[in-house]
């Protein structure tokens, strides 16, 4: 048995990890509820796979104590089952009384079975809840010996001879040294999968992953630890026999595409399938029952006949042809069919009918075809452009649906007459119809219906299917399925009650009331949970992460953020101080997972790659050297990247080029536009976006008009500037980044002074000393110098009051801290405010903020025009003390987010200037 690896890829893994309809129908196919007789001398016990209606028992037949994923590397556990015996060998530190080692245990166990079994035929299980697991050879149990639970007549097969598995020992702890002998048995793909079935069963508690939303699923812990196992473990045989146009040939377009791209994605697939059918534990038959009924069916003939007999002597070419069928009588075969009629095209093969797994868009449990539990509910999904399957996703907020309830199609099947005949031009909240009228599609149409309606009415029709309900969820609009006897997809995996309405088929006058009972908080949570199920039954055309451009990447990342799980209660993040904290933390996670930044070689120091760390533009500085030591982003193949970083000192650029008094910084700006020209012409990447995936941290007042003269750089580039001012046409909100200027004394101690007083020993309103540069600051004096006792407004702090008390001591002592604007918009007091634990107040207009789009600084800060510098104290002082005290505490918790830390750490000040980079290029990225 091969031991599955997870792929590494950044989108696979992180981005999307299980995030579609191919990943997330391949994992109900592979670990469905199952039933299966336990050994005798075990208790029965359950596995949590169901809603806890219907328990299946399991079988209990070995215990692995490694909790290592190597899942057939049991480390130090041989395990043998056979019908009636089961034994757990340990490694060399478990020996017998007698000395004896596990392989002699093993091959007396092995010696026992075959003894009390020398008569004895196999009988493969058939109960209405059998799934793979429970099929397996090594799970088999004689049929004298059991409850007779067979569907039809009984299928026999004769003994197989069983080996052990094949097992690694290692002698003492069980961890290996190049000195120490090993020791390996045979094993077989059942044993994986009986050590699979008892890992999800003590599945740990998944308590908060990000990529998965606990509400809409019965059991996230066992659809984690399931799904892991999967892509660890499970290998799947496709047989390469059939005719096309009916095998091989996926139909990628209409109603019933989800076969289609199933079957396309799957012969893809390379991490899964495997050409060797000795080592899969999965047999796909890789038919169309769409292309079946094109080429077989006789139009009006009403006689599908034909169908079933040529499904049937497939199956019996493949079972003469290959071993495999006749070893579990087609169990641990698998069909994907979403035409309507493929239950009957199976009802010909009596062991196709019962045993094999079917992925059914017609998951009717009436009619005796569909078993639950051991057969799959497959999404019907209406692909209208198989190149753009996600075409229109997405649908209006909540405050913008006005319409109750809308349906339009055709009126075929039991249900829909009736719905029109109830509902048809009834009520206005109801807009029902048969096709949507040509007068109403002309001004709304079908799709835009959907997006406005809070509940959309997915009605059977022919069957119980219909693609309305996976068209409900892309539009986030909650389905309203009206289909008795109906198994909604990945019903072993989903919790449909919480982003659905079922409503019976007799229910339908009731309907509007049945709606409007709905309390508005429920409807409200159930759209939430239509828009964090949605990536579950989405089709994409390449689902591998390596097949994805970066720049593909971006935009399933930005899809993602957008559709971002709400956040109740994470310890590391003060929800009050964010704009949207559920869409902050999903887009950092994806950062971390994500990203990748290219840093251009290119440029001679000073000006490049020479980061200064002291001073009042030290964090231009901070962040080039944390970013070129960084390991986690950087990489050093630039195809490879998201970003690409122009690692420029601006203070470094005045220093060395700037004219004393001269008044001219066009040699400043020539010289990276020259720099630009460079690296354009050297590599491909700048012409590839013109510059819109480049930036530059940059925190010199004179940062912008470095870029002048390079119309691209100015204009694309992300620039992450202090002097963040929104009215000179440099800085561009929602491109650009308002970078925090930071005043760092000490380079090896930049926390140093950190914290300031209790609100209780505060007792100054408001301090502010510094040079009188600028428009704003003499003003500032000129209203409240030696104006007020409570005003502490100085120009230069004074020697006889320095000597009393420090210009640091006065910020710890302060209420509210001024931050003026100087000669431009930004000014280091801000961020000073923030460490000092004083609320401050910022005087720049068409100043943002810095990480404006992430944080909430009204939360935390009060904002004055500059002509209300008059009104300074009424302002601060008409703040309500409870307001003031809330505004304090989350000063204190957003200064970890203005943190310099020579190893950075989560969520400080690096990290949060990198976010804002990424965030804002996704903005510019189409979803």
């Amino acid at each position: 048995m091969v031991v599955m690896t997870t792929v590494g890829a950044i989108f696979q893994n992180h981005a999307l990890p299980h995030g579609n309809t191919f990943w997330s129908l391949f994992s109900a196919v592979t670990v469905p509820p199952y039933k299966t007789l336990n050994n005798e001398m075990q208790a029965m016990e359950s596995l949590p796979f169901n809603d806890g209606r219907e328990r299946f028992p399991t079988v209990s037949v070995y215990v692995v104590n490694d909790s290592s994923d190597q899942a057939l590397s049991i480390a130090s556990d041989a395990i043998v089952s056979t019908s009636n015996v089961t034994v757990v060998a340990r490694s060399a530190t478990h020996l017998k009384d007698d000395g004896s080692k596990p392989t002699e245990i093993v091959e007396s166990a092995q010696q026992m079975g075959d003894k009390n079994n020398s008569n004895d035929k196999y009988h493969v299980l058939e109960s209405s809840r059998e799934s793979r697991l429970s099929n397996s050879i090594a799970n088999a149990v004689p049929k004298e010996g059991r409850e007779e639970k067979s569907i039809g007549k009984s299928y026999h097969m004769p003994k197989l001879e069983e080996k052990a598995p094949k097992v690694t020992f290692f002698s003492g702890s069980g961890h290996t040294s190049s000195h120490e002998k090993k020791e390996t048995v045979p094993v077989s793909p059942d044993q994986a999968l009986l050590y699979a079935k008892n890992e999800i069963k003590n599945a740990p508690t998944v308590r908060d992953d990000p990529d998965l939303y606990p509400p809409i699923f019965r059991n996230v812990s066992v659809f984690k630890r399931s799904y892991e196992l999967m892509e660890k473990i499970l290998k799947v045989y496709i047989y390469p026999d059939g005719e096309r146009p009916v095998f091989h040939r996926p139909l990628l377009k209409g109603i019933y595409a989800s076969e289609g791209w199933f079957m396309k994605l799957m012969e893809q697939n390379r991490q899964f399938v495997v050409k060797d059918p000795e080592k899969a534990h999965l047999f796909y038959l890789p038919y169309s029952s769409h292309q079946l009924e094109i080429a077989l069916y006789v139009s009006d003939s009403h006689n599908i006949n034909p169908l079933s007999l040529y499904l049937r002597d497939y199956v019996k070419k493949i079972s003469s042809k290959y071993r495999f069928w006749k070893r579990a009588g087609g169990a641990d075969h698998f069909l994907v069919a979403c035409h309507d009629w493929a239950p009957y095209t199976t009802k010909e093969h009596e062991e196709l009918h019962h045993n094999t797994i079917k992925a059914l868009c017609n998951a009717d449990v009436s009619e005796g075809v569909f078993v639950p539990g051991k057969d799959v509910s497959l999404p019907e999904t209406t692909v209208r452009n198989p190149r753009r399957p996600l075409k229109d996703l997405g649908g209006k907020p909540v405050s913008q649906r006005p319409i109750l309830a809308f349906f339009a199609g055709n009126m075929h099947g039991r249900v829909r007459p009736v719905l029109l005949k109830y509902w048809g031009d009834k009520d206005e909240d109801m807009r029902i119809y048969g096709p949507l009228p040509n007068q109403i599609s002309r001004k709304i149409s079908y799709i835009q219906h959907m997006k406005s309606s809070k509940y959309c009415i997915c009605p059977r029709g022919y069957e119980v299917n219909s693609p309305r309900i996976v068209e409900a969820i892309y539009y986030e609009c909650v389905p309203v399925i009206i289909a008795d006897n109906f198994v909604p997809p990945f019903n072993d995996t989903l919790n449909w009650n919480l982003f659905s309405v079922t409503v019976a088929e007799k229910e339908i006058p009731n309907l509007r009331d049945i709606l409007l009972a709905i309390p508005f908080k429920k409807y409200m949570d159930m759209q939430m949970n239509v828009k964090q199920v949605q990536k579950h039954f989405l089709w994409h055309s390449k689902p591998e992460v390596g097949r994805l451009t970066p720049q593909q990447t971006l935009a399933y990342a930005k899809h993602d953020i957008m559709n971002a799980p709400l956040v109740t209660d994470d310890p590391e993040l003060h929800p009050p101080v964010f704009r949207n904290v559920s869409m902050f933390r999903r887009s950092y996670e994806l950062m971390e997972k994500i990203l990748k930044v290219y840093i251009y070689p290119d440029g001679r120091k000073p000006i490049f790659h020479e980061p200064l760390l002291k001073g009042i533009y030290a964090s231009e500085g901070w962040f080039l050297k944390l970013m070129e030591e960084n390991r986690q982003f950087v990489v050093k193949d630039p195809e490879k990247a998201h970003l690409f970083y122009l690692p420029y000192s601006s203070l470094q650029l005045e220093i060395g080029l700037y004219v004393h008094d001269s008044h001219n910084m066009r040699p400043l700006s020539i010289y990276l536009r020259d720099y630009v020209i460079k690296i354009a012409s050297k590599y491909r990447f700048w012409n590839r976006t013109r510059g819109a995936d480049h930036f530059l941290v940059a925190c010199h007042d004179w940062g912008p008009y470095t870029t002048k003269e390079h119309k691209e750089l100015r204009y694309n580039t992300i620039k992450a500037l202090c002097n963040a001012d929104v009215s000179e046409g440099f800085f561009i909100p929602g491109k650009d980044v308002s970078l925090p200027e930071t005043n760092i004394q000490a380079p090896e101690s930049p926390l140093r002074g950190l914290g300031g007083k209790h609100v209780s020993q505060r007792t100054i309103l408001a301090f502010f000393a510094g040079k009188m540069h600028g428009r704003v600051r003499p003003v500032l004096l000129k209203y409240w110098e030696n104006k007020d006792e409570d005003m502490k407004i100085y120009g230069p702090l004074p020697k006889h009051v320095s000597r009393k008390m420090s210009y640091i001591q006065h910020m710890k002592s302060s209420k509210y801290c001024i931050c003026p604007m100087g000669y431009e918009v930004n000014s280091p007091r801000m961020v000073e405010a923030i460490y000092y634990g004083c609320v401050p107040v910022i005087i720049a207009d068409n100043f943002a903020l810095p990480f404006n789009e992430i944080l909430n600084w009204s939360a935390y800060s009060i904002t004055v025009a500059e002509k209300d510098i008059p009104k300074l104290k009424d302002i601060l002082t008409a703040v309500p003390f409870r307001k003031y005290m809330a505004m304090q505490m989350n000063v204190k918790k957003v200064q970890k987010h203005f943190l310099w830390h020579r190893k950075p750490i989560k969520y400080d000040i690096f990290y949060m200037i990198l976010h804002s980079i990424w965030f804002n290029r996704l903005n510019q990225i189409q979803s």
